[in-house]
């Protein structure tokens, strides 16, 4: 007999999932607070992670309308929250060729360091997302779709954008 309150596996593993991703950043964040005691600090973060942080919000509430509205218009909520995971992802390059012009790289400065594998390590989680969006996309057009998939997947995506918005407060206070 199937209890009420039994999760889903699919889910159940989304949050195992999300879980060990946020302890990968959490053991980064104090990594970096150690690291920080007794390194010279970096400027300001470029401004483009800023828009990357409007963009990465607009994008998961286009997420959002893609649930809501089902079958009407998900399609083109769906394209859009692929259109700006893209933007985001260039935002990200725009960002990591900025602070080379700042003279921060992936060497020298451990907090530099540090910038380039957060910011580098969530692109790659978002590069995933943007996977998944593709094949929703797809799965959509073929009318295929699974509502549980669905909302795994954004799910997934809300969470990458919660993550960014940690990150981003995170190093704009420990910069």
């Amino acid at each position: 007999m199937h209890s009420q309150r039994a999760i889903h596996p699919k889910i159940f593993l989304l949050w195992i999932g999300m879980i060990s991703i946020t302890m990968t950043f959490s053991a980064l964040s104090s990594a970096f607070l150690v690291k920080k005691a007794n390194t010279i600090l970096l400027p300001k973060l470029p401004y483009i992670f800023t828009w990357n942080t409007i963009i990465i919000l607009l994008s998961s509430f286009t997420g959002y309308l893609s649930h809501k509205y089902v079958k009407k218009s998900t399609i083109y909520w769906l394209m859009a929250t692929l259109l700006l995971g893209f933007i985001f992802l260039y935002g990200q390059y725009i960002g990591w060729r900025k602070l080379v012009q700042l003279n921060i790289y992936f060497v020298g400065n451990p907090i530099g360091s540090f910038l380039y594998i957060f910011t580098g390590l969530h692109a790659l989680h978002l590069f995933s997302g943007i996977i998944v969006l593709i094949i929703f996309i797809f799965l959509v057009l073929q009318n295929k779709i699974k509502v549980l998939y669905y909302r795994i997947g954004l799910y997934y995506w809300h969470f990458l954008s919660i993550l960014w918005i940690y990150l981003y407060i995170f190093l704009t206070i420990n910069h």
